[in-house]
């Protein structure tokens, strides 16, 4: 399907991408990009999880940004107007957004159908590197 690794000034915008096989689209290590009005649906399981580690903080779903390399930062993306259906684990990874701010770079997103056989989450956030307030408060909107 589609990774980003260690890019820069990506700008993905009305692509659909179909039939993953673990991961549908995958940015880590990606700066000042954007991911917008997309497609991405049928991400299936891998048979042999041992092999990918397990201490990853996702390791299967639809569009992951910037989480399987976490905490490696990804500064300047933006995800916005784009849906994931029929993925396994979760559609969505991301950085939150600062506290009592308005979120700009992640949102008017849609996930459903989330399963294969595990529970299924539509958006898992985690608090973004590059930003050290972030460990005392971080938000998703």
């Amino acid at each position: 399907m589609m990774n980003g690794l260690r890019s820069k000034n990506l700008n993905v915008d009305n692509n659909v991408f179909w039939g993953g096989n673990q991961v549908g689209v995958g940015w880590n290590q990606v700066m000042t990009s954007s991911f917008n009005n997309n497609f991405v649906g049928h991400v299936t399981p891998r048979n042999d999880l041992e092999a990918i580690g397990m201490a990853t903080l996702d390791v299967m779903g639809g569009a992951l940004f910037c989480s399987l390399t976490w905490p490696q930062v990804c500064p300047g993306i933006r995800i916005t107007n784009n849906i994931c259906a029929g993925s396994v684990q979760q559609c969505f990874t991301g950085p939150a957004h600062d506290c009592d701010k308005k979120n700009t770079n992640f949102f008017g997103n849609v996930a459903h159908s989330v399963s294969g056989g595990f529970s299924g989450n539509g958006f898992v956030v985690y608090p973004d590197p590059s930003k050290p307030e972030h460990g005392e408060c971080y938000e998703v909107s």
